[in-house]
C-alpha cells in the first residue's frame, strides 16, 4: 500500500507545527518503516512502502519542505506538487525510481552523498534554483523533462561523477548555468534546450555522445577545457553571443567520426528511412555552427579545427552518395587528397612529411645522384636494426633530400629540369608528374602555415 498524502495530513495535523523535519518523523512512525545505524554511524531511515504525494490542491499549502536526510527508500518516490516547494537531499538513497512532476516555483538541492539505483525524473516543473552541492551518484537515467530552471548551479569543487545517461529536453534555463567540473560517464542530450543567459561548461568531461542539437544559447556558451570523448551533435544550433572552446579536445578522427555517424543511423533508422547522407548533414551542421561562431568572434584558429570535421563531413557525404556527378567525384578525391596530405590545412608538420617524401621519391626515381642508392640502403639496414625500422621512410627520405641539397641542389625545382637535354622519356615523364606534385603541395604547405585562409570569409 502507498503512502499517500492524507496520511500525512493526518500526522501533520497531530502536530503542533510544520517543519521540514516533521516529515522524517512521519515516515519513523509508520509500522513498514526500519531503523538502523549507517557505516557512518548515522541513524538512517529505510522506508519499504511506495511514497505518492500529490499536492493538486490546498492540502498542505503550509509544508513546504520536504528534508530528504538520511533515508533509504526501498520503493518508488513520486512527488508532485503545484505549489511553492522545497526538496533537499542529504546523505540519501534511492532504490527504485523517484519521480518529481509539476512542481511550480521548487528548489531542489543535493547536500552531502546521495545514490539514487534506478530512474531519477523531473518533468513539467518550475524551479527558482537547483543547487548540487554533493557527491551525486545515478546508476541509471537522469530525466529533466520540460522543466524551467531560474538558477542551476554546482557550488562544490569537486567534479559531479555522472554517470548515466543524463538528459535535460526542452528546458529552459533562465539565468547563468554552472556545468563546471560535471564528469558525464554515459551519453548525455541538452536536446532543444533554451539557455537565456551566460553557461559554464568549463573542464567538465563528456566520455560519451554530447548532444546538444537545436540548442539556443544568447549569451556566452563557454565550454572552456571541455574533452569530447566522442563526437559531439551540435546539429541546428544557435549560438548568438559568444562561443569559448579554448583548449578543447575533439578526441576523435575522421575513422571515429565515421564510425559515430553510421552508429546514429543504425540507432534512428528503425522508426524512419532517412539516408546515411542524412544523417552526415546534421554532423555536418553541428561543426558548421562552431565555426561560424567563432569566425563571429574573430577567432579564426579555433575555427580552422571544426572546418576540418566539417569538410570530414562533406566527405563522408560524397562517399555515402548513390549517384555521384563528375562534379562530386572530382570534389571527392580532392578532399581525400588533402585529408591525406595535411589534414585539411591543419597539420603542418604531416605536410612538411609529405614535402620531403615527394622531394626524396624523385629523386630515387630520377636516377641523377648515383651515390643515394647505396646510402639508401644501408641507413635502411643500419637503422631499421637499431629502431625496428620506426620513421625509416622519414629518416632515409630525410637523408636523401640533404644529399640532393648538397649535391644537386637544382634537381627539386624540377621545373628547371624539364629544359635539360639528356634526359630520357622515363625522367620527362615522371619530372612533369614531380612539377605537378610538388606545385600542389607547396601551395598546401603555405595555406597551412598561415592556417586561417582556409576559413572562408
Amino acid at each position: 500500500m502507498a503512502i499517500d498524502q492524507w496520511k500525512l495530513k493526518f500526522y501533520l495535523d497531530s502536530q503542533k507545527d510544520y517543519t521540514s523535519k516533521n516529515f522524517c518523523m512521519f515516515l519513523k512512525s509508520l509500522d513498514s518503516t526500519e531503523i538502523f545505524t549507517n557505516e557512518r554511524g548515522v541513524e538512517t531511515i529505510a522506508v519499504n512502502e511506495e511514497i505518492y504525494l500529490n499536492f493538486s490542491s490546498d492540502l498542505l499549502d503550509d509544508f513546504t519542505s520536504f528534508e530528504l536526510s538520511n533515508i533509504v527508500f526501498h520503493k518508488r518516490v513520486t512527488i508532485s506538487n503545484k505549489n511553492n516547494i522545497r526538496i533537499t537531499f542529504y546523505n540519501s538513497e534511492a532504490r527504485d525510481s523517484f519521480h518529481l512532476s509539476e512542481c511550480k516555483g521548487a528548489n531542489l538541492a543535493f547536500n552531502g552523498t546521495n545514490i539514487f539505483k534506478a530512474n531519477f525524473m523531473v518533468s513539467g516543473s518550475e524551479f527558482e534554483n537547483v543547487i548540487i552541492n554533493s557527491y551525486l551518484q545515478v546508476d541509471s537515467e537522469m530525466f529533466f523533462i520540460g522543466c524551467v530552471f531560474k538558477d542551476f548551479k554546482v557550488t562544490r569543487y569537486q567534479a559531479p561523477n555522472i554517470e548515466p545517461q543524463f538528459t535535460l529536453e526542452f528546458c529552459h534555463f533562465e539565468n547563468k548555468v554552472n556545468f563546471m567540473n560535471f564528469v558525464f560517464g554515459d551519453k548525455m542530450r541538452f536536446k532543444q534546450c533554451t539557455f537565456k543567459d551566460n553557461v559554464y561548461f568549463n573542464n567538465s568531461i563528456f566520455k560519451d555522445s554530447a548532444d546538444f542539437s537545436q540548442c539556443e544559447f544568447e549569451k556566452t556558451a563557454n565550454f572552456y577545457g571541455v574533452e569530447f570523448k566522442k563526437v559531439p551533435n551540435f546539429s541546428q544550433t544557435q549560438f548568438k553571443g559568444s562561443l569559448n572552446v579554448v583548449n578543447t579536445n575533439l578526441d576523435f578522427d575522421f575513422e571515429s567520426l565515421k564510425e559515430k555517424i553510421k552508429q546514429e543511423h543504425r540507432q534512428q533508422n528503425t522508426n524512419s528511412k532517412k539516408s546515411l547522407v542524412h544523417f552526415v548533414n546534421d554532423f555536418r551542421d553541428s561543426f558548421r555552427g562552431f565555426k561560424n561562431a567563432l569566425i563571429k568572434d574573430n577567432n579564426l584558429l579555433d575555427a580552422s579545427e571544426f572546418h576540418r570535421c566539417e569538410l570530414y563531413c562533406k566527405e563522408l557525404e560524397l562517399d555515402s552518395k548513390e549517384n555521384k556527378t563528375i562534379k562530386d567525384k572530382v570534389e571527392k578525391w580532392q578532399l581525400w587528397f588533402y585529408h591525406k596530405l595535411c589534414d585539411h590545412h591543419t597539420d603542418l608538420v604531416l605536410n612538411l612529411k609529405w614535402l620531403v617524401y615527394t622531394i626524396a621519391l624523385y629523386v630515387f626515381l630520377l636516377g641523377k645522384i648515383p651515390f643515394v642508392y647505396p646510402v639508401a640502403i644501408f641507413i635502411f639496414c643500419v637503422y631499421g636494426c637499431m629502431c625496428s625500422f620506426k620513421n625509416i621512410w622519414l629518416v632515409i627520405s630525410s637523408v636523401i633530400v640533404f644529399i640532393t641539397i648538397l649535391n644537386k641542389p637544382k634537381i627539386i625545382l624540377g621545373i628547371s629540369n624539364l629544359f635539360e637535354k639528356d634526359l630520357n622519356l622515363w625522367q620527362n615523364f615522371i619530372t612533369t608528374l614531380y612539377v605537378i606534385a610538388i606545385g600542389l603541395v607547396l601551395f598546401s604547405l603555405q595555406k597551412t602555415a598561415r592556417k586561417n585562409s582556409i576559413v572562408p570569409n
